[in-house]
């Protein structure tokens, strides 16, 4: 039936066609093209149908087939040099900037004079800046975020006074900073701020539940790929890898679900991705693919397969070596300056620092190593004056020194009580007699000259007196010389037949006094009060093996004694005959010899524990020498303690106390003594192997630390081969300034090697570096480009293998059709006062206006427009067919013309008509038939110079390169007559 009724209509079709005047004669068939589509490079040419072979410079989403406007010029950034960056920021002010970078500089400029440099960058690498928290903030991924505030720059730091992390790539959402690619803790991971602001990112160990706290995510680390790609968009933030893309959803540490797109779609370059009108952009390894919120990312560039697929830029990428482990600093050599392992991988986790030996004394023992002359050393650890070599020191007011410490003897479980300063009190048991403390002397009988030396005062009051004093005898002392102290008087008496008072005094008590008690052997014995001689007599010996003793006891009715003293010390084997006069006034300590383990060391502060009232005198000197056997010594340089010796020295050194006493009231002494020594170092790294891909090095990024008065230097120097030259002769080192601009500063071979000098003034202000990054480039680095206009996608690239700099820009139309631009190279796109703006990627530094509305020339030259139809074959492939004609349908425009042109059997020659777009302008070569000149509306007949041309295939094409004119095609038509098969 339904056979019959189609039957039944084609009938009536010819019936009607046959007694109507026919459009065109018999056989011939129309071939008619009112819908212009775009490039199509993955299809047979004969198999693409309204889309194009070619479709270079024009537009055909508008319903028809246009000329593509042209560029106006906005200025120049930096004359010689590509522009690497462009986008726009509007200050707090209100004033609206143009943010580009040119070689190794960022710059700023609202064209009102010429660009203002803002800072530097690694060469070859594109920045990141976004805008957020009223600046607009940089990443370079070589060194901490940067800000310019629209007056200023600075370095983004952390709320603890830390730098934010090292990002390559950077995302707003949510008012939070989104931080990826951190080069010193991994390519792969994203750190993400807390809400409001950069100045956290220490992730809290609650941070699951507090919403607003800071993040981190790594991206599957172990793939051995890093994150390339970062932008925000309505569903959250992409995150793009080499060959992986995933998304991280939600808006706060309760909500955050990292989603993964597609594990096997990745993202080419960050500066391909753009939100086109509600759907996510961007160039994949495998073309370009579009994300709409849901589902899998989608290819929507299969059509251009065999352009996108090869682009040449897969050959770039940027590489660094990373030292800041201890097993990276120990790879190198710690000990490049000597012997002694002067710099330290060790002292501070994860960084090198240079060492420094500590020369202590703070111990009997260690001081007894030294020697002594005319000073003693206590048995707590302390020195002090004596005139002579001694057993016990002379004297000392260090306020932690109780007698017991010096081999005192509580007798009676009496007290002793510190109360303030140096005073000390000893509280004795009532009742005659009654001994507090006594210190064994020098054995049985009196072999040697002694010296009692004390400061002592009694309570005021009621209380009778104590005394302290030489006796003979533990169980029932004898005073031998003693000085008896009451609320009122003093006596200095000693042991003759009875108790002899061989001088009393009046003083009002409480009152401090020095007293100095001298025994000789010859039984003589001596009183001083504050260095005044006041006494003198014979002590008799009861005879006897009890031993000599010092004591401190009470004496009279038993009423409670209490003496207030400042010190109490007693000095043996004095010179004979004892006196004022004849002991000696200057001693000295001579150190131990203390190994620095450095070559040539700097000395730090010189910090000693110690006494000196005026007017004595202790003062300080050092030397020191490269031999340890005792010789080969530098003189003696005097300096202040609490300062640094003036001058280094050699390895080994000792220093030297003098001392001066005043008239035996008082004298210096010390407990401890410290000083540094330190050196300036080398630390030179092991050899690298870079790898023959490079192409150039990068910036040379250190973070160190360096205190005031200190500096660190680098060299570094690079080989094809791999080397051990540790002199430098046959390698030489090159200076090196770290963190900036110049690159690194040897050419680009196979190893590669640095070393570091460090220098301070003092150990507490030694230098240390936690990390250094070498950086280089392999490959060309063709850069990328991308940027959104009129619900166009343009993404601009580097087509051709040969080509240094971006040659072709790909341009997705709002119909989904693509065609391309070719003229000006761009290397860069951005928004710029509401419309897309390109930068020359050559060396004008030109940024223009794209697609400026009414100017079809760029920047004056020339648009070469191209549109390549498919070849058709009017449904028959391996026909001949006859071309008869073309009809045009165009647009009229002032002295304006396209050239027509048609190819057969896919030949690359065409035959060229051009077409005139004025009203009633002819075609050229041939001339119109009389009556085909139409005025208004083009639609007009092209006919051919032969008459007709016979062909398998049949191709046209519409193209101009005439300066600053438009054309627009509405459509066209060819006439084609299949021929009937012919065999041999």
């Amino acid at each position: 039936m339904r056979r019959s009724l189609l039957s039944a209509v084609l009938l009536l079709a010819g019936a009607i066609t046959s007694s109507a005047v026919e459009i065109y004669p018999a056989g011939w068939t129309p071939v008619p093209i009112n819908e212009f589509g775009g490039l199509n490079l993955l299809s047979d040419s004969t198999a693409i149908g309204n889309d194009a072979q070619k479709a270079q410079n024009v537009l055909t989403d508008n319903g028809y087939l246009e000329k593509r406007p042209g560029n106006v010029i906005l200025g120049t950034i930096l004359a010689g040099y590509p522009v690497k960056y462009v986008n726009d920021w509007v200050s707090p002010n209100g004033t609206r900037y143009l943010i580009t970078h040119a070689s190794n500089t960022i710059y700023q400029t609202d064209f009102s004079g010429a660009p203002v440099a803002l800072s530097t960058a690694q060469p070859l690498f594109s920045i990141t800046a976004l805008p957020a928290f009223a600046r607009l903030i940089f990443a370079d991924g070589f060194r901490a975020p940067w800000y310019w505030d629209g007056s200023s720059t600075g370095t983004v730091v952390s709320s603890n006074g830390t730098a934010a992390p090292i990002c390559t790539y950077m995302a707003f959402k949510d008012a939070r900073v989104f931080c990826a690619n951190i080069p010193n803790e991994g390519t792969s991971r994203v750190r993400i701020s807390s809400t409001g602001g950069m100045g956290y990112w220490v992730v809290p160990p609650d941070f699951t539940q507090v919403d607003n706290a800071p993040n981190v995510f790594d991206f599957t680390p172990d793939d051995g790929d890093s994150i390339k790609c970062m932008a925000t968009t309505p569903w959250g933030v992409f995150v793009g890898k080499q060959y992986s893309s995933s998304m991280i959803k939600g808006t706060g540490n309760l909500s955050y679900d990292i989603r993964i797109l597609d594990p096997k779609v990745g993202c080419k370059d960050n500066r391909s991705v753009q939100m086109v009108y509600g759907v996510l952009q961007w160039l994949s390894n495998d073309g370009v693919y579009a994300y709409d919120g849901s589902g899998p990312p989608r290819l929507i560039s299969r059509e251009l397969d065999p352009l996108v697929a090869n682009l040449p830029y897969t050959s770039y990428g940027t590489k660094f070596w990373l030292n800041d482990t201890m097993a990276d600093w120990q790879s190198g050599n710690l000990t490049a300056s000597g012997p002694g392992a002067p710099i330290s991988a060790t002292a501070l986790p994860g960084a090198i620092t240079v060492t420094s030996a500590t020369l202590t004394d703070n111990a009997t023992a260690l001081f007894a190593q030294g020697t002594c002359e005319g000073c003693g050393i206590s048995l707590s650890g302390d020195v002090q004056f004596s005139g002579v070599t001694s057993t016990y020191a002379f004297r000392s007011e260090f306020n932690t020194v109780l007698p017991l410490n010096e081999g005192w003897v509580n007798t009676n479980a009496t007290s002793v009580q510190d109360v303030g300063g140096s005073s000390l009190t000893y509280t004795c048991p009532p009742g005659a007699g009654g001994t507090c403390y006594t210190s064994h002397t020098t054995g049985a009988t009196a072999n040697d000259n002694k010296i009692l030396t004390f400061r002592l005062a009694t309570k005021a009051g009621s209380e009778r007196y104590g005394y302290v004093g030489f006796t003979k005898g533990n169980n029932s002392p004898v005073e031998l010389a003693a000085i008896y102290i009451s609320s009122s008087d003093i006596n200095y008496a000693i042991r003759d037949v009875s108790l002899k008072f061989l001088l009393t005094e009046t003083q009002a008590q409480p009152s401090f006094s020095t007293y100095t008690i001298v025994l000789t052997t010859a039984s003589a014995v001596y009183f001083y009060r504050d260095g005044v001689f006041k006494a003198s007599s014979t002590v008799v010996y009861f005879g006897g093996t009890n031993p000599d003793y010092v004591v401190i006891a009470a004496q009279g009715p038993p009423l409670t004694t209490t003496l207030y003293s400042d010190f109490i010390y007693f000095s043996t084997n004095i010179p004979s005959p004892p006196t004022i006069g004849n002991i000696v006034g200057v001693s000295t300590f001579t150190s131990r010899i203390f190994d620095t383990q450095v070559s040539t060391p700097t000395f730090g502060i010189f910090v000693a524990s110690s006494t000196a009232a005026s007017p004595t005198v202790l003062s300080w000197s050092i030397r020191s020498s490269t031999s340890p056997n005792n010789d080969l010594w530098s003189s003696y340089t005097s300096f202040p303690a609490g300062s640094a010796p003036p001058t280094g020295g050699s390895r080994y050194a000792e220093y030297r106390s003098t001392f001066s006493q005043f008239s035996l009231i008082e004298s210096p002494g010390f407990r401890y003594v410290t000083l540094d020594a330190a050196s300036t170092a080398y630390y030179t790294s092991a050899v690298h192997l870079i790898g023959s891909a490079i192409s150039s090095y990068g910036i040379f990024t250190v973070t160190q630390n360096i205190p005031n008065g200190s500096t660190i230097t680098w060299q570094v120097r690079a080989t094809t081969y791999s080397f051990t030259d540790i002199s430098g002769v046959n390698i030489p080192w090159t200076a090196q300034t770290a963190n900036q601009v110049p690159i690194i500063s040897v050419s680009t071979p196979t190893y590669f090697q640095f070393r570091g000098k460090f220098d301070f003034n003092y150990p507490a202000n030694i230098p240390s570096v936690s990390r250094i990054q070498t950086n280089w480039n392999e490959g060309t680095g063709n850069p990328v480009s991308s940027g959104v206009l009129d619900r166009r996608y343009h993404l601009c690239v580097t087509i051709s293998s040969a080509a240094t700099t971006p040659d072709t820009c790909l341009i997705r139309q709002k119909t989904g059709k693509w065609v391309t631009w070719t003229g000006p190279s761009i290397g860069a796109m951005g928004i710029y006062n509401y419309t897309l703006v390109a930068a020359d990627g050559t060396n004008t530094s030109k940024v223009w206006t794209i697609m400026s509305p009414g100017v079809y020339s760029d920047d004056g030259s020339t648009i070469d427009s191209q549109w390549v139809s498919a070849d058709f074959t009017n449904g028959v492939i391996f026909n001949n067919k006859i071309l008869h004609e073309f009809w045009v349908d165009a647009t009229p425009v002032a002295a304006s013309s396209v050239t027509l042109s048609y190819a057969t059997n896919k030949a690359s020659a065409y035959t060229d008509y051009q077409f005139y777009l004025d009203n009633g302008g002819a075609i050229s070569p041939t001339l119109l038939p009389a009556g085909m000149i139409q005025y208004g509306n083009i639609n007009q007949f092209v006919p051919l110079l032969t008459g007709y041309d016979v062909a398998k295939y049949v191709r046209i094409k519409f193209s101009d390169a005439t300066l600053n004119t438009y054309w627009r095609i509405n459509s066209f038509l060819l006439y084609l007559e299949n021929q009937a098969r012919m065999t041999p």
